[in-house]
């Protein structure tokens, strides 16, 4: 059994890629996330209320153990276009 965990912020700081509301290329930040993750994550974005497409879920999938992550078999429908925003988190 393969279950699926959504995450709607995983840090990539060491990539220089942040949480700052600057746009960033969609392709690095896959690659940073699979540099950090070791497997190929799904990423979804969405639109902010001025339109900009903005980084939304990141998808990575871990076997039945629950502690390592493999690379998915399928994932969500993608909606991100060649540049996101990855907006702030800040609590």
């Amino acid at each position: 059994k393969i279950l699926m965990w959504t995450f709607s912020h995983v840090p990539v700081l060491d990539q220089g890629i942040n949480d700052d509301g600057n746009t960033y290329v969609i392709s690095s930040i896959s690659n940073a996330l699979t540099n950090g993750i070791g497997q190929t994550p799904g990423i979804q974005c969405n639109q902010d209320s001025s339109g900009n497409r903005q980084l939304y879920q990141i998808y990575a999938c871990i076997d039945k153990d629950a502690s390592t992550i493999i690379q998915c078999p399928i994932f969500p429908s993608v909606s991100c276009s060649s540049t996101v925003i990855f907006p702030s988190f800040a609590i």
